[in-house]
């Protein structure tokens, strides 16, 4: 990396099951890789499809650091059903910031700039999209899935709310679970001068009339992260970064 930070990849949809050192979340389950070195990530995948992987330190990922990771079947049951499986046909649609993304973060966290995003691409580029309608004229409703972390509604569905119409005989699945945990993710609002300290942290731009940011917090509790990895070197890590509940 240019700018000197390491870095760490994470994996989604892939269940790291005896591979979970392997994970890649910075401070977690691994240290990030520092810039001229080279790690090498060795699991075992029992997932077949499209998957997913992004840097997880820092705000890389906005910039662009992700990507497919695609998991085929030795024989694939649905393969007479198209003519090519290409990789080109892998479709990505990201935001893109007409600035780097800590620049972006830095002003939002200083003076409450805009943080919304300049444009959208698709594989890394900027299209013009063309919908060709094949059906009768008239109203469609278009249903978006967990957008802004909104609670299911009449036009809107949560992740949390969907339900798999595929039969299974999964004990794991069964319709009643034995426990039911609730996590609650919310937002503290916490003022400029405690959040910067006036010492070691300055910031020479105005405060803006709210005068604070918004510290997200699960279960009333904030994140900081440890110094030291937790699943490799916890012994290493003080017990004031780790909260039992």
């Amino acid at each position: 990396m240019e700018t000197g930070e390491g870095l760490a990849i994470h994996w989604h949809g892939l269940r790291q099951k005896g591979y979970q050192h392997m994970d890649g979340v910075d401070m977690i389950t691994q240290c990030p890789i520092p810039k001229g070195s080279s790690f090498q990530y060795k699991f075992k995948v029992i997932d077949e499809g499209t998957h997913f992987w992004h840097s997880h330190t820092g705000v890389q990922r906005g910039d662009g650091l992700f990507g497919a990771f695609i998991v085929r079947e030795p024989t694939d049951v649905h393969e007479g059903l198209y003519d090519f499986d290409l990789p080109e046909h892998v479709i990505f649609i990201n935001s893109w910031y007409n600035e780097l993304t800590i620049n972006k973060f830095n002003s939002f966290y200083h003076a409450e700039m805009a943080v919304f995003p300049d444009s959208l691409l698709i594989n890394g580029e900027r299209y013009d999209i063309v919908l060709t309608a094949d059906q009768s004229v008239a109203n469609y409703w278009i249903r978006k899935l967990n957008p802004m972390n909104s609670k299911t509604t009449e036009d809107l569905i949560s992740v949390v709310s969907l339900d798999s119409k595929q039969p299974t005989n999964d004990p794991a699945l069964k319709e009643t679970p034995d426990k039911k945990f609730y996590i609650v993710m919310d937002f503290n609002p916490i003022h400029f001068l405690k959040y910067h300290h006036p010492k070691y942290y300055p910031f020479p731009l105005p405060v803006p009339p709210k005068g604070g940011i918004d510290a997200a917090q699960i279960n009333c509790i904030t994140n900081i992260r440890p110094p030291a990895p937790l699943l490799t070197q916890y012994h290493d890590v003080p017990q004031r970064f780790i909260t039992f509940i």
